[in-house]
């Protein structure tokens, strides 16, 4: 099996429930249109970085690199944002801060 230096993370996006490049408000934001919003931006980061640092962790590589893409909307909130996907595109940023100093032991780095 051949080692993958590169993890690149730029899947994403927008559950829509309003009109064009809007959302509900917090108010009216349900559990669900919530959890896709965290399903679909950031728990797929989290299950993709987590395997490539464990197999890492398992059979390192040489200036291995993890690149994962947010938003603009993760750190401000603008009239076109609803919260669901500015706090998944928040939590991408946030996470990838914490990824890039567990990661840098490996010889990985994260931005």
């Amino acid at each position: 099996m051949r080692s993958v230096p590169v993890l690149v993370c730029i899947a994403g996006g927008r559950v829509m429930t309003g009109g064009p490049g809007m959302g509900p408000t917090i108010v009216d934001t349900t559990l669900a249109h919530w959890r896709a919003h965290e399903t679909l931006n950031i728990e797929n980061v989290f299950l993709c970085v987590r395997e490539m640092l464990r197999r890492r962790t398992k059979a390192p590589v040489a200036d291995g690199r993890i690149v994962s893409m947010a938003s603009v909307a993760g750190l401000r909130a603008d009239e076109q944002t609803d919260a669901a996907y500015g706090s998944a595109k928040g939590a991408i940023v946030a996470f990838t801060r914490t990824a890039a100093k567990q990661a840098a032991p490996l010889g990985i780095t994260v931005n």
